[in-house]
């Protein structure tokens, strides 16, 4: 039976929290929660089933989170069966050991500051050209003055970004800055303590106060499963050719 693999925890008596339709698998020290990968993508060409099939494996590492540390697996890791399974949790404890380590206690977040221009800031027209020098030079006063605005506006946005980052750096235990999409000025992954996790709420409105006053927005996003600090891609991979791959990159996108 292949196996869909969900989660990598420590070999513990699992109690709530685990699927009916979970399998365990035990290596060593460790176990992995997965699925029969018949069960959980048939079938393939079927784009609903396969997000179905995202949502169930979120579902599993959602569950396993309210009661244990968990490493999660990319959507779509599939071995060939128990035994290679196990055999690759126990050739592989020592980085997983790590990982699960490094992700004890946390929690995902995601964090946003998006802007757009400041109502406030707007450009002189040009509309009417000066036709006399008083004109003239109170139209480059404007100039100068909206300039002078924007500047202003830079460095306080720029102030309100050093400030979240400092902040995030000292309440995550780890942080994972993306490339900003069109509209963010930040987009960051946060592994958070659970005893953290409302300093970080507080810590956002704040910040989203701030944000406001120079026509920015904060966003707190989650918690959710440890996403972005999951298991080591150079070491977990799939000995079968992996399924889904469109709903992997959804899910991952």
């Amino acid at each position: 039976m292949a196996l869909f693999v969900h989660g990598i925890l420590t070999a513990l008596p699992l109690e709530d929290g685990v699927r009916g339709d979970a399998v365990c698998v035990a290596g060593g020290t460790l176990q992995a929660i997965c699925t029969d990968r018949d069960l959980a993508l048939a079938p393939l060409d079927d784009a609903e089933a396969e997000i179905a099939a995202a949502a169930a494996h979120h579902d599993h590492l959602v569950r396993l989170c309210q009661t244990r540390d968990v490493l999660p697996v990319r959507f779509g890791t599939v071995f060939s069966g128990e035994a290679p399974l196990r055999a690759h949790l126990e050739d592989n404890a020592q980085s997983y050991s790590k990982a699960l380590e490094h992700v004890s206690g946390c929690l995902e977040f995601g964090f946003r500051i998006a802007g757009g221009q400041d109502a406030r800031v707007t450009a002189p027209s040009a509309a009417a050209p000066p036709s006399t020098e008083t004109s003239g030079r109170a139209f480059l006063l404007r100039r100068r003055g909206h300039r002078d605005r924007r500047a202003d506006l830079s460095t306080r946005r720029a102030a309100v970004l050093r400030r979240a980052l400092r902040d995030l750096e000292t309440t995550s235990r780890d942080l994972s800055l993306a490339q900003p999409a069109a509209g963010l000025l930040l987009d960051a992954s946060l592994l958070v303590a659970h005893p953290r996790q409302d300093h970080l709420r507080g810590m956002a409105r704040a910040l989203n106060g701030a944000a406001g006053e120079v026509g920015l927005s904060v966003s707190l996003l989650g918690p959710w499963p440890p996403y972005s600090f999951c298991a080591p891609p150079d070491v977990l991979q799939s000995d079968v050719p992996p399924p889904a791959e469109a709903a992997s990159e959804r899910l991952h996108a």
